[in-house]
C-alpha cells in the first residue's frame, strides 16, 4: 500500500512540473505570435495556435487554459486552439478560463470578464460555408457569413457549447 501512494505521489509531482515547463513554453509561444497577454496567464497542454499576419489577439489578466493532457477530465485529451485570418480580432477580458477550447475567428470574437469556457466548447464567428446548397456548389459563391461573437461578463458557457 505504501508504495501505490509513493507511486501516486511521484506521479503527482511529474505532473505538475511537466504542467509548470508547459505553461512557460505557452507563454514563449503566445510572445512568438505577437499575442498580448496580462499577469498570471497559465496554459496547461499543447495549445494549437494559427494566426494570420493581420490578426491580433489580446488576453488580459488571471487567463487561464487547459489543453488537452487530460488536465480536464471532462475534455479528455482534446487539443484547445486559437485561429484567426487576417484582419480578425479576439479579445479576452480578465479571470477567464476555458478548457480544450476552439476559437475559430474570421472577424471578431470579444470575451468579457469573470468568463468560464466549459470543456470543448467551439467558438465560431463564420459558419465556413454559406447555407444555401446551390451557392456551395461553386468556390466564387461560397462564402460564409461572419458575425462577431461578443461573450459579456459573468458568463458560464457549459460544456459542448458551439
Amino acid at each position: 500500500m505504501a508504495m501505490i501512494l509513493n507511486i501516486r505521489e511521484i506521479y503527482r509531482l511529474i505532473h505538475r512540473v511537466s504542467n509548470r515547463l508547459n505553461m512557460w513554453l505557452n507563454r514563449a509561444k503566445l510572445s512568438l505570435f505577437g499575442i498580448e497577454y496580462g499577469y498570471n496567464c497559465v496554459v496547461h497542454g499543447r495549445l494549437y495556435i494559427k494566426l494570420r499576419s493581420s490578426a491580433k489577439v489580446q488576453i488580459g489578466n488571471n487567463f487561464y487554459f487547459s489543453s488537452g493532457r487530460n488536465i480536464n477530465a471532462l475534455c479528455a485529451n482534446k487539443r484547445g486552439s486559437i485561429y484567426a485570418t487576417n484582419g480578425a480580432s479576439i479579445k479576452i477580458g480578465n479571470n477567464v478560463g476555458m478548457s480544450s477550447t476552439v476559437i475559430w475567428c474570421h472577424k471578431s470574437v470579444e470575451i468579457g470578464n469573470n468568463v468560464k469556457i466549459g470543456g470543448n466548447c467551439i467558438l465560431m464567428d463564420t459558419d465556413a460555408h454559406n447555407i444555401n446548397y446551390i451557392y456551395r456548389r461553386n468556390p466564387s459563391t461560397d462564402s460564409p457569413k461572419e458575425i462577431p461573437i461578443i461573450i459579456e461578463d459573468d458568463v458560464l458557457l457549459g460544456m459542448n457549447t458551439i
